[in-house]
């Protein structure tokens, strides 16, 4: 088992491996005085995984408790959905002192832990991330958000969770198609100069040096946040081919995924990059190979102007414009300001008319 220390507005720990889930409930019974832990889940998590969590908590002398199952999918991360779990710890009687645990995805992960945020004026959540991408990134760094008919995660606060919970052996139900979305974050770990993750990417992953990855993305993530927790300078790194890709999420209503999405963000603002002069041209090509050997490949049929549109409602926006996450040189990016004009001219030889 590997264990990742946190000190981010908030000491916690991230633990890593196989059948880490049998740990859970000794976790909570040690680091709190719940009497009870709030179980929240989707409808397709729910099924596979609830019980067992449940079989742990109650192996300590803890009462689990069952909360209704969130519809799956990006489409249901809405205020609907937050108050609807507002209701329901309402209904279970959890008191300041109890636990909620989040069994899901990255959807799952943020709706539970900003209802927790909200409940009581907050109550602790510990995030059990069940996909690929929940584990690489919404899991680590206490970001927690609902969707709005205006735009990606524009409801939300910064709230640390009391534990993250990673045991890969979850991830054997994982659809396939889920797995691209993960594979893109950590592609955007190799971007953002992590070296060793390219290189894991590069090569064959046995169990081994799967959890090895994995380790190296949440250490990385980590590092980040501690130094950023609120985002206000080094994080927004993290936002590499995120600025586009939450754009292309919507004007998809989003039918594309958010990895694929981020991955063909990645790819444009690389290909503008290598058009401004900023890195060379060898970088899109190995970034483009990488994404081809996880099966990002897609494009989607949207304009630059529809794009620029989304990005009026980005939560990262300024009076005047926004911040991009740019490649600069033969390796790592770069958080550079452009105003709303500056951002279209950067952006326009990438679209170059055809598809993103």
């Amino acid at each position: 088992m590997n264990v990742v220390n946190v000190n981010a507005n908030g000491a916690y720990e991230i633990v890593l491996g196989n059948q880490t889930l049998s740990t859970i409930g000794a976790r909570i019974k040690e680091k709190t005085r719940a009497s009870r832990v709030a179980l929240f889940s989707d409808s397709e998590v729910a099924p596979l995984y609830l019980e067992r969590v449940a079989k742990a908590i109650s192996a300590v002398g803890l009462t689990p408790v069952m909360l209704p199952a969130m519809p799956a999918g990006e489409a249901h991360k809405t205020p609907e959905t937050l108050l609807a779990l507002l209701n329901d710890l309402t209904q279970a009687g959890l008191t300041r002192h109890d636990v909620l645990v989040a069994v899901g995805g990255g959807v799952v992960g943020d709706v539970g832990a900003l209802g927790a945020a909200l409940y009581l004026r907050g109550i602790r959540a510990v995030q059990v991330p069940t996909s690929l991408l929940a584990i690489v990134d919404s899991s680590v760094g206490g970001k927690t958000a609902v969707n709005l008919p205006a735009g990606k995660n524009l409801m939300g606060t910064f709230t640390q969770p009391l534990d993250v919970v990673v045991d890969p052996t979850l991830l054997k139900t994982l659809p396939e198609a889920y797995w691209a979305d993960g594979w893109a974050e950590l592609i955007k770990y190799a971007e953002l100069g992590e070296r060793e993750i390219r290189t894991l990417l590069n090569d064959p992953l046995d169990e081994a040096r799967f959890l090895t990855l994995l380790t190296r993305a949440v250490e990385k993530k980590r590092d980040i946040v501690e130094a950023d927790p609120l985002e206000k300078g080094e994080r927004k790194l993290l936002n590499f081919g995120h600025t586009v890709g939450h754009a292309l999420e919507r004007l998809t209503d989003y039918q594309l995924s958010h990895g694929r999405a981020v991955a063909i963000g990645m790819r444009l603002v690389t290909k503008a990059a290598v058009k401004a002069g900023l890195c060379p041209e060898k970088r899109l090509v190995a970034l483009e190979a990488l994404l081809a050997r996880y099966g990002l490949t897609d494009n989607v049929p949207v304009t630059l102007a529809a794009v620029m549109a989304c990005f009026q409602q980005d939560k990262k926006r300024t009076a005047t414009g926004l911040d991009l996450i740019v490649p600069v040189g033969e390796d790592g990016c770069e958080v550079r300001p452009y105003s709303w004009a500056a951002l279209d001219a950067f952006l326009a030889p990438a679209f170059n008319g055809s598809p993103a």
